[in-house]
């Protein structure tokens, strides 16, 4: 079974050791924010940025969360 991006995400970040919270500082948002933009409700490029820094996952796992979000 394939995993949700966001989870495929928050599992980057669970493997890393990181937490939403640390990426949130970084902003400076809420950790709330944080989860939007990994569930692609928010769509900042800053955040996504930041939270593929933290993750090592590429840029463009935005466009298949965005895709997806349209198909559902």
């Amino acid at each position: 079974m394939l995993l949700p991006l966001d989870k495929k995400i928050q599992l980057e970040l669970i493997k890393k050791g990181i937490k939403a919270a640390r990426i949130a500082r970084k902003c400076g948002v809420s950790r709330w924010t944080t989860y939007a933009v990994m569930r692609g409700k928010i769509k900042a490029l800053k955040y996504r940025e930041a939270i593929c820094e933290a993750t090592g996952l590429p840029l463009s796992i935005w466009d298949e969360i965005d895709r997806d979000k349209k198909e559902a």
